[in-house]
């Protein structure tokens, strides 16, 4: 009895070429990717602050990226914890000096009667990483700001401590 070969040689040999080029491409690191150009700031954490005769508790969390022609994009989220509201910030303004980031934008989605939605906010972070003379990062709350732009004004001087590391800041 003669058996046949349904795939000739050459054939046999191709598919084991494409499985092993398959598993090969598949398994190497993406590290031909190129970063993203531009300065980014980003950090989570809780503060506390005095108002209305009252300690109020406050989680924050942001990420905010620029391009190289200085436009920005990010979010931004300030939990009330003590009265229970949230604040979300569409960030479109990102200036960073040394380890200083300063952001603008203005709020997306608030319960917060004090941050009415669209109004215009500021607010800006600074990492010690980048200046290890400070020793800790600072946050500020958000402030509504209107008209502001993070390119033609300062930081906000309500700086609340942070531990090392709750700040990221790249120039």
């Amino acid at each position: 009895m003669k058996i046949r070969c349904k795939f000739p040689l050459l054939a046999g040999i191709s598919v084991l070429a494409v499985i092993l080029i398959t598993s090969i491409a598949s398994t190497r690191r993406a590290s031909a990717v190129a970063p993203a150009k531009g300065p980014s700031a980003r950090g989570a954490g809780e503060f506390s602050v005095f108002v209305e005769q009252r300690f109020k508790d406050f989680r924050y969390s942001f990420a905010v990226r620029a391009n190289e022609g200085g436009h920005a994009h990010g979010f931004a989220e300030f939990d009330n914890l003590t009265d229970g509201t949230q604040v979300v910030v569409n960030v479109k303004c990102l200036q960073v000096n040394d380890s200083d980031a300063v952001m603008t934008g203005f709020v997306l989605h608030s319960d917060d009667p004090n941050f009415p939605i669209h109004s215009d906010v500021i607010f800006a972070a600074i990492d010690s990483d980048l200046n290890p003379q400070i020793g800790t990062d600072f946050i500020t709350p958000i402030f509504v700001f209107p008209d502001v732009d993070c390119h033609s004004t300062a930081s906000p001087l309500t700086l609340l401590r942070q531990p090392p590391e709750a700040i990221q800041v790249v120039p």
